[in-house]
């Protein structure tokens, strides 16, 4: 066997197995199929029952092709919820303080929603990384676990992104629409742990 048919042989070899492997992936995955990247969370908190606001924050989260969802707190109405539950995506939080007049109802919502929210502190374990979720940031320990990768808080309606030693501390800050010309959403990256905000 010449060494340049052993060449040609080898090379339509190649091609039918990238043909076939090809052909494979497309009937595995659809083009319609969102591709998701793993281990990023979408992060929102004191949307208060600005419904408004809400309604774009959704579009937001729709068009970036939102994987999960943590609520800091200050829910305040259940009507939220509801819009928050066309994304069809796991969703999961914590109650803030404008969330105990309605606190009852809001737990029903959630639970036909079939998300999961709680009573402050919560830790949330995803994706490799330990999460403390809190709405007050003065509800967080004053000296963080080292275990803790990432802290994410609301209440203060104003953005934080800093580190304390191996921790990141993140609030994307307003969403509701006080604070006019103000308005973000976070994405943190739990594998590069990175958080950016989405502004609308």
């Amino acid at each position: 066997m010449s060494p340049v048919w052993m060449i040609r042989s080898t090379r339509a070899s190649l091609k039918r197995a990238t043909i076939w492997t090809t052909l494979l992936i497309r009937s595995w995955v659809s083009p319609t199929t969102p591709i998701r990247i793993f281990g990023c969370y979408h992060v929102v908190g004191d949307t208060h029952d600005r419904i408004s606001n809400v309604v774009q924050i959704v579009a937001l989260f729709r068009e970036a092709r939102v994987e999960r969802i943590i609520h800091t707190g200050d829910i305040t109405r259940p009507g939220v919820l509801e819009q928050f539950a066309r994304l069809e995506v796991p969703m999961l939080g914590v109650f803030g303080n404008n969330d105990h007049a309605e606190r009852i109802r809001l737990e029903q919502e959630a639970s036909r929603f079939g998300m999961d929210f709680t009573l402050p502190p919560r830790t949330v374990h995803w994706a490799g990384r330990r999460i403390l979720v809190v709405h007050d940031p003065e509800d967080a320990p004053t000296r963080i676990p080292t275990e803790i990768d990432l802290v994410l808080h609301g209440h203060t309606h104003r953005h934080r992104h800093e580190l304390c030693g191996d921790t990141l501390i993140f609030n994307p800050g307003e969403c509701a629409g006080f604070l006019a010309g103000h308005n973000a959403v976070g994405l943190v990256d739990l594998v590069s742990l990175e958080a950016r905000r989405l502004r609308f």
